[in-house]
């Protein structure tokens, strides 16, 4: 193990004169905590000139560094480190780590990446309450030094790992975008010389209402907006929702918060969600059978013009001021094509659906990938 001061030579930047126009647009990439959200460093919006870095206390940083931010309210957050692949300067924000000769600058940066939660725990609040990392407490930090060959192993080894990860995830991306399209084209095959009808001809609001007792349980279901689904609430007891009114939920029925449907809380009750209760402001509709299906209308609801249609049927100013009226949205009108086509369409959102849902798990679970093979990196397991 060796210290993070011990593994180079630590240099400092500082900022020239923004009055001084023979400081600026020069050909020398000045590096801000802007330029640190990836793990390179190729260029700047910033650069400055010759006469700037004599007249200022920054100083050439070599190529294949490490950078990283010291001062400023993200390092509550993260620490940004990256490597300069350009010979560049830095801002007073900021520290370089110039590696000595058995320290390979990709690897000492993979070892700060993976000693963030260290670092951050040493994070300090300066004068103007931006957090700040002292010298002292960063320089302290140990990390892994091994053989200069074995760093170069891990490093090709977690870049072939993290290109993998990232392929996934372009894939899953991909996917998703590809299905989205398909089911625009289709949406609009089949609504083109579709009638309209009233929303209240083709479904029927409901309200289960529940008794509630103080022993017992009640699971509570959500709306997420901007037609991202339903989610599930931890259950409260009877005594803990008190006089709150509630309502059963079924699976299939289409469901609005009447407070943010305007922004696009719609959604169709999942089986998960069967049985499951929901507070009197969500409104609870049972679509007839023959003439359409929850699937198709809550697509519909979600498109341009159904939010559209939504928001004029939801008066106020903006938040819990923009209730859904009931009466208004019975009488919004509603595409309703042949109900074949309505059930084939509901199979393919329905398929969307799912593929958005593993999309999101797999970008969860990618996240925490490059953190957990970091860390297992820094333990010597790669």
């Amino acid at each position: 193990m060796r210290q993070l001061g011990r593994c180079g030579q630590v240099l400092g930047g500082g900022t020239p004169s923004k009055s001084n126009p023979n400081f600026w647009n020069g050909d020398i990439p000045w590096v801000t905590a802007k330029e640190m959200w990836n793990s390179e460093v190729r260029d700047t919006q910033l650069k400055i000139t010759q006469q700037a870095l004599k007249a200022s206390p920054t100083k050439l940083i070599p190529v294949n560094s490490v950078l990283f931010v010291v001062r400023g309210s993200i390092l509550f957050k993260r620490i940004p480190v990256a490597v300069n692949r350009v010979v560049c300067t830095i801002n007073q924000d900021m520290k370089a780590i110039v590696p000595t000769d058995d320290v390979f600058g990709d690897y000492l940066a993979l070892m700060m990446s993976a000693a963030t939660d260290e670092l951050k725990s040493r994070v300090g609040v300066a004068g103007n309450s931006a957090g700040k990392l002292d010298t002292d407490e960063w320089s302290s930090v140990e990390i892994p030094v091994p053989p200069l060959v074995e760093q170069r192993r891990i490093v090709a080894r977690v870049e072939s790992l993290t290109s993998r990860s990232q392929k996934l995830r372009e894939l899953n991306s991909s996917l998703v975008e590809d299905m989205t399209r398909l089911l625009r084209a289709e949406y609009k095959r089949i609504t083109e010389h579709a009638p309209t009808k009233p929303f209240s001809d083709v479904a029927k609001l409901v309200r289960r209402w529940v008794k509630t007792k103080p022993d017992q349980n009640y699971p509570e279901t959500g709306i997420r907006s901007f037609g991202k689904g339903t989610f599930h609430k931890p259950a409260l007891t009877g005594e803990q929702l008190g006089t709150k009114r509630i309502c059963r939920i079924k699976a299939g029925d289409l469901v609005f918060m009447n407070v943010f449907a305007w922004e696009g809380a719609i959604a169709v009750a999942q089986p998960e969600d069967d049985g499951r209760v929901a507070s009197h402001r969500f409104m609870m509709h049972e679509v007839l059978p023959d003439q359409a299906t929850a699937e198709f209308l809550c697509y519909y609801f979600l498109t341009e013009r159904g939010l559209e249609q939504i928001r004029g049927a939801s008066p106020g100013s903006a938040g819990r001021n923009r209730t859904l009226g009931i009466t208004k949205l019975e009488k919004i009108p509603v595409p309703v094509p042949p109900i074949e086509d309505q059930r084939r369409f509901a199979k393919l959102r329905k398929l969307h659906f799912q593929l958005q849902l593993l999309h999101r798990e797999a970008e969860t679970e990618l996240a925490s990938f490059t953190p957990a093979l970091l860390a297992k990196a820094f333990r010597g397991e790669l």
